[in-house]
């Protein structure tokens, strides 16, 4: 048979890429389709490659100044335009092979990583997790000088018993409840204590965490730009999490371990002599050994299974989020499939740590239960040698039982320090993704420094009016300015010239994917010029210009959090302005949806995607726009769910309160609503063309 064409071959192999297929299955399954050799492996391979580096043109790649359009269509581009995209595809090659070759195991960058978040979790020596430490560090010091206490009663019972002394035995016995009940106390509130420290490091980390994803707009580039983090959202919550919670837990016994140690030595020593210290040192440098051989191939799986949690669950929440359209489909056998993959990929991880894990899992067992015989071989070596011929039979049971919780206890220190083993390994693979997760958003601050995103705070429930006799300025001020996918370089805009002035509203209008939202993103400042010059002269607040985006966004709250959004009700101010939201309500027709939920600011539960209907979330985008009463509103698509004779109605509105309007439609009846129509043809070029007058 004869091969594929490419334009038809072209899109096959986007699908089979975006199905995560290697290059042989992809070649196999297109030939299977075609029933014939219609295509070779090599072909295969070398464009998975491409679209591997990020480049989903399917075009031709650029030869001596010029490029293919999306199409394939041949249009000029300038020389340096291509040296731009070459640089940013090399750029976004290196940042690729950069991320495989991390490495996620419990060396030298982990310890770096884990300084870097206690100094997080420890602000100053006056915080107050500083102060819950210390409290904690005392509360595991008492306990265990109470556990020493404990650990004699047995040799006092023995004594006693032994010698057959009454008034001695109630003493001892009254002693040792005494002592129990205090060692009861102690570790409960020692557990509280690091319950409490795990919560305050939490909010402490969570908040730094906060601070920089939503620094600017840092959580929009983090999810637009290629980079190594995965699942910001579970690094956040679940991570952060599991990382107080275990750190908490173990923190204090190791900051204890060295000094019980020393001290159990030094009284195994001064009872069995050199041999005693000496075997128990021994054991443990064999079991460290040992079991840091065994963890640091765990950590990578512990890093890579919670990579593949964080896309099962998101997995299940797309499912969620879009079950309507997923029943309108009625790809639920599809959806089964992939959900599945995800799974197997996850089980597959997971047992492939299980694996790993057992042998670690044994190596502990091991010393642990090896510690216990151990402790008996060394008492033998003074009992035998006949150190303590000269005591009674009480007096050397007695001895045996305080000398055997000496050295059982120092093996048990050691054996405490090698059962942290498995809690170590989570905490290292938790602290890799935490910190990756810090040092992506500080790269990606530095790789995009903040610019007019927007002002810091703004004044509540004051919307500013308009005036009639403002002059037609220039809002914008456009000159031959070039907007590119910022990941791929891909060119969609040329050298665009435009004023964007008061009073003049613009439409916006030209293909699906053409640039129409690329350009208000470059208007936003949420993706950079890629040349040109852009000048505004108002502040992107609410007050000024709103941008009301083609996916509306609504809170958690209200309804009237939902109308006075990006602003934030405080309960003052706002009874002013309730006529005026009843009144825009009741012209988009939303004024049964206040009677249904009971009043503006009562508080609702639900999730407002799941309550409004697509043309309901539209209507109230517009109620938002004539609440803030902006001296600019950019909207993109917003009309596309409204009726046409809604639309005007809406449109109407927004010319009585001066609202200037850039509007991205496809609708021909939004020309009569607009004075300039800036029409893009999708392979760069532009056209900008003046309408009749408003009426």
């Amino acid at each position: 048979m004869a091969p594929i064409e490419e334009a038809t071959l072209r899109p096959i192999l986007y699908y089979e890429f975006l199905q995560g297929h290697s290059a042989r299955a992809a070649a196999d399954n297109i030939c299977a389709a075609f029933k014939g050799n219609v295509v070779h492996y090599s072909t295969v391979s070398r464009w998975l490659k491409r679209l591997e580096s990020g480049d989903t043109t399917f075009g031709d790649r650029p030869r001596s100044g010029r490029a293919k359009g999306k199409m394939g269509v041949i249009s000029e581009v300038p020389a340096e335009e291509c040296e731009k995209e070459g640089r940013g595809k090399r750029k976004e090659e290196r940042w690729r092979m950069k991320s495989e070759q991390k490495d996620y195991g419990f060396n030298l960058e982990f310890l770096k990583r884990f300084l870097n978040i206690l100094r997080i979790l420890f602000p100053g020596f006056c915080s107050i997790t500083f102060a819950l430490f210390l409290a904690l560090l005392f509360l595991s010091f008492l306990e265990e000088y109470v556990i020493y206490h404990v650990g004699l009663i047995p040799s006092r019972f023995y004594k006693v018993l032994g010698e057959k002394n009454i008034g001695e035995f109630k003493s001892v016995a009254f002693t040792s409840v005494g002592i129990v009940t205090a060692q009861a106390f102690i570790k409960s509130t020692k557990t509280y204590m690091s319950n409490v420290l795990s919560i305050s490091w939490r909010q402490l980390l969570c908040r730094a965490l906060h601070a920089l994803y939503f620094s600017g707009i840092n959580f929009y580039r983090l999810n637009l730009e290629p980079g190594t983090t995965d699942n910001p959202d579970q690094r956040m919550t679940q991570d952060v999490e599991r990382l107080c919670s275990v750190t908490g837990e173990i923190f204090a016994k190791v900051i204890i371990a060295p000094f019980v140690i020393a001290y159990y030595s030094y009284r195994a020593y001064t009872n069995a002599g050199w041999v005693g210290p000496t075997g128990v040192f021994f054991l443990f440098l064999v079991s460290t050994i040992v079991n840091k051989l065994l963890m640091s191939p765990i950590v990578k799986k512990v890093f890579e299974q919670e990579k593949r949690e964080g896309d099962f669950r998101f997995k299940h929440m797309q499912i969620r989020v879009n079950s309507e359209s997923l029943a309108f489909h009625g790809s639920s056998i599809l959806e089964a499939r992939k959900t599945n993959e995800k799974l197997d990929v996850l089980l597959k991880i997971q047992q492939q740590k299980f694996n790993r894990q057992y042998f670690l899992d044994l190596a502990v067992s091991f010393f642990d239960y090896i510690g216990s015989i151990a402790s008996y071989l060394i008492l033998s070596v003074p009992i035998f040698a006949g150190n303590y011929d000269h005591l009674n039979s009480a007096g050397l049971a007695a001895l045996i039982s305080e000398n055997a919780f000496v050295c059982i206890y120092l093996i048990f220190s050691f054996s405490s320090l090698v059962d942290l083993s498995p809690k170590v390994v989570d905490i290292a693979g938790m602290t890799h993704r935490v910190a990756e997760l810090v040092e992506e958003l500080n790269s990606v601050r530095d790789r995009n420094p903040s610019s007019w995103i927007g002002e810091d705070c703004w004044s509540l429930l004051h919307p500013s009016s308009s005036s009639s006799s403002d002059p037609p300025i220039p809002i914008y001020d456009i000159g031959k300015l070039s907007v590119a996918v910022p990941s791929r370089s891909q060119v969609l805009i040329k050298e665009l010239d435009l004023q964007i002035k008061l009073k003049s509203n613009i439409l916006i209008m030209g293909p699906s994917s053409c640039g129409k939202t690329s350009l208000l993103r470059t208007l936003r400042g949420l993706w950079p010029r890629y040349s040109g010059s852009l000048k505004c002269q108002l502040p992107v607040t609410p007050r000024h210009i709103l941008f009301m985006p083609q996916r509306p966004f609504f809170t958690d709250g209200s309804l009237l959090d939902q109308v006075i959004y990006p602003l934030q009700d405080r309960g003052n101010g706002v009874q002013w302005y309730d006529e005026s939201l009843i009144e825009s309500l009741q012209l988009v027709d939303l004024l049964p949806l206040v009677d249904r939920i009971g009043g503006l600011r009562t508080p609702v539960s639900w999730n407002w995607y799941e309550v409004l209907t697509p043309g309901e979330m539209q209507r109230l985008c517009f109620v938002r726009l004539f609440y803030h009463r902006p001296r600019l509103g950019l909207l993109d698509e917003v009309t596309s769910a409204i009726s046409e004779d809604l639309e005007a109605v809406l449109f109407r509105r927004c010319q009585d309160l001066g609202i200037t309007l850039v509007t991205v439609g496809h609708r021909r009846s939004l020309r009569a609503h607009h004075d300039l129509v800036l029409a893009l043809d999708g392979h760069g070029g532009w056209t900008l063309q003046s309408l009749p007058s408003l009426g």
